[in-house]
């Protein structure tokens, strides 16, 4: 898993969607306010029945993800007054709880985007020249952070297992599902994750902004075993809004996801890489 962007001239017609791509990181970056939407959720009345039960379950199945790594393919589609941009690189993942995660995505074998995370950093790379974007910051810094990335890290995390829950959660039901719920300190909604009642495992996950309106959406499914531990999700399928309007699109398929032998990680696997050479260098949150 050790390898550092290359930065060596190649001929292949990325310039354009990758300009594309870069712009629509770039605008996801801050969202713009709208309307407020309130939701007034039902008290739940199967399921699960009470909280301490659906987080305890929550809970078993985040201790029990293994250390996974596989390949892929990567599908972003990108919308911009009402045309279809698509992009379908080659990927590579690899993850170890709770935080160490590394993702590569790569055209014809020349990097075009990177993100990762270990237990204090997380970082979003887009090495390209015609790009050059380089994202970074600190999760002890992200609490009340404005700026914080849409498609990240801790979006990945949160899929393969990692998201944390708690009893101060909200437990409602929406058409056959348990759903937890999470309220921020002004009370309105935050966060959804949605629960397969026979499995009990995520099937979806939402991010709410300010007004309780939806800004990322991540559906999971083909949920496959690994070693003795928790299935993770092998399809996870991501969407951003913007104000209800989708802008963009990125489905993530994992093939054969297995068990990632700790002697089998590379040393700078999960380690920040350096920003030399990148023409724009943003810290995320913090000084």
């Amino acid at each position: 898993m050790e390898d550092s962007p290359r930065r060596s001239c190649f001929m292949i017609n990325t310039k354009h969607i990758l300009i594309l791509a870069a712009v629509s990181f770039i605008l996801l970056l801050s969202g713009c306010p709208g309307p407020i939407k309130p939701v007034t959720p039902d008290v739940i009345t199967r399921g699960k029945g009470d909280i301490r039960s659906a987080v305890a379950s929550l809970e078993k199945h985040k201790a029990g993800v293994k250390p996974v790594r596989a390949s892929g393919k990567l599908k972003y589609v990108y919308y911009k007054d009402g045309k279809k941009t698509e992009e379908n690189p080659d990927l590579q993942l690899a993850f170890s709880p709770p935080n160490n995660l590394f993702f590569r995505a790569r055209v014809l074998g020349i990097e075009v985007l990177r993100l990762g995370s270990n237990d204090q950093e997380f970082w979003f790379l887009m090495p390209p020249q015609e790009i050059s974007e380089y994202y970074w910051g600190k999760w002890d810094q992200l609490k009340g952070c404005k700026n914080n990335l849409l498609i990240s890290p801790r979006n990945i995390l949160d899929a393969l297992g990692m998201v944390t829950v708690d009893q101060s959660w909200l437990l409602i039901e929406d058409k056959g599902q348990d759903v937890l719920v999470k309220l921020g300190d002004n009370g309105k909604m935050t966060r959804r994750i949605y629960i397969d009642r026979s499995t009990y495992l995520p099937t979806r996950i939402e991010y709410l902004d300010d007004h309780e309106l939806e800004k990322v959406g991540i559906n999971l499914s083909d949920y496959r075993p690994i070693a003795d531990g928790s299935p993770v999700p092998a399809k996870i399928d991501i969407t951003t809004i913007n104000i209800g309007e989708v802008t963009s699109r990125i489905e993530i398929k994992l093939n054969n996801p297995t068990f990632l032998k700790p002697e089998k990680i590379g040393k700078r696997t999960f380690v920040m890489p350096t920003p030399k050479g990148f023409k724009h260098v943003k810290k995320i949150c913090g000084d």
